[in-house]
């Protein structure tokens, strides 16, 4: 099994990213008063050097002030997240580049500096990083807690550096926009059904996810020459990991063509328009438009409203942006209970030199928290129904031992399956 991309990155650098601060030996109890003068300020008249009001701004102008870093930074709930971009994530060989490690090292530095002296509540960050050469961006979640108990040294650094979670994802920042662009310059060189093919997801077309303006000026396209569509302003909000919505401003011009003189277009040359396209990822290296609403159609008008009660006005998204996870404490214990076991299987496997094909024997292992109960469920190359007993032995093991790290007692039992076979629940002794 190979190791997940967003591993291989922040793991294999690990040491680069935070000195081995030695481990005095302080007691339980005194590790826990010190992380609540860290927490509660000591009940004193703290004065914190970065205030929960200004903390995106302040941490955005840090990093540019003492890195150079020009980084997206915003928060989703109890999440802080922090976004930059580098040239290129990988080398020959997929090794990390060192602009990577660089610019990692000197984000979490900050980041850390930061969390350590602020009011604010946020209780995890995730650090994403994007290439432009692969359309990939990963990502690392860490919970604030661990970082600052970390700190006052009273959990070692391999301790440290397992306690995260890393997951990779399409950068659909700049997919989407080379999508958007791409097919604004085909709207009038391609014809109608050869435009739809190539940018829309199959039945758009047949249901209330595309304006009927849109549709007419696109028949009428056939009508034209020399059309073009000029992009004048481009914003975006990310949905969730695999969607992403873009507002456009665009300005349409064109000739009529011979015999059309006359004919009353939907729209005039010159006309602006302001559309709402959702894109989302239809596979790894693919995104197709799912929804297109313009601004004042009748038919659409309902959904582009929600669109602005739900992200707020688009006129004022950022131009650029990036998703980050709602993380909560349970959410966080699960993935990163899942991680492990593949860390531990993948390892295993590499030991006892078993792997016998190109694909991995082991594609992933999700895990989620579900009424009560970890779930983790074990994604087979080979389709398994059901999980081999030394997984679930070492997944058993690493959930209590996880349950154990963090003193962990409000779940009782584990959910072990596949995705096509039946779910077997284990208790926790």
């Amino acid at each position: 099994m190979e190791d997940k991309p967003g591993y291989m990155i922040f793991h294999s650098m690990r040491k680069k990213l935070t000195p081995d601060i030695p481990l005095f030996p302080l007691a339980g109890i005194l590790c826990l008063f010190l992380l609540g003068l860290f927490s509660s300020g000591c009940s004193c008249s703290r004065k914190y050097s970065y205030p929960d009001k200004n903390l995106e701004k302040n941490l955005h102008d840090l990093l540019m002030k003492e890195s150079g870093i020009d980084t997206l930074v915003k928060r989703n709930g109890d999440t802080l997240g922090i976004c930059f971009t580098v040239p290129k994530l990988y080398g020959s060989g997929r090794k990390t580049m060192p602009i990577v490690v660089d610019q990692f090292q000197d984000v979490m530095l900050c980041v850390r500096r930061v969390l350590m002296s602020t009011d604010s509540s946020v209780q995890f960050f995730q650090i994403t990083v994007r290439g432009n050469d692969s359309g990939l961006e990963i990502s690392m979640t860490r919970y604030v807690k661990d970082l600052k108990i970390f700190f006052l040294s009273c959990i070692s650094l391999d301790d440290y550096s397992k306690r995260m979670v890393n997951n990779t994802y399409i950068n659909l920042a700049s997919q989407g926009k080379e999508r958007i662009q791409r097919f604004f310059e085909d709207w009038g060189t391609k014809k109608p059904e050869a435009l739809a093919a190539a940018h829309f997801t199959q039945g758009i077309f047949k249901n209330q996810d595309i304006s009927s303006g849109f549709i007419a000026s696109l028949w009428e396209t056939t009508m034209k020459l020399n059309v073009k569509h000029e992009i004048l302003d481009l914003r975006m909000r990310a949905a969730d990991d695999k969607t992403y919505l873009f507002f456009c401003r665009v300005r349409e011009t064109f000739d009529k063509k011979q015999g059309f003189q006359n004919f009353t277009f939907r729209n005039y040359s010159g006309m602006t328009q302001d559309f709402l396209i959702e894109i989302s990822s239809v596979d790894y290296f693919r995104t197709l438009i799912t929804k297109l609403y313009i601004k004042g159609e009748e038919n659409t008008q309902w959904e582009y409203q929600k669109i602005e009660q739900t992200y707020g006005d688009p006129e004022q998204w950022r131009e650029s942006d990036f998703f980050v996870i709602n993380m909560n404490f349970k959410r966080f214990l699960a993935e990163q209970i899942a991680e492990r076991i593949q860390i531990i299987l993948g390892n295993r496997e590499k030991e006892e030199k078993t792997k016998t094909s190109f694909l991995p024997r082991l594609s992933e292992i999700r895990g989620s928290f579900e009424d009560g109960t970890i779930k983790l469920l074990f994604i087979y190359s080979d389709f398994k129904k059901d999980v081999d007993t030394e997984d679930k032995n070492v997944a058993m093991e690493t959930t209590k031992n996880v349950f154990e790290l963090y003193r962990y007692r409000e779940c009782k039992s584990v959910m072990i399956g596949t995705l096509t076979g039946s779910l077997s629940t284990y208790p926790i002794g």
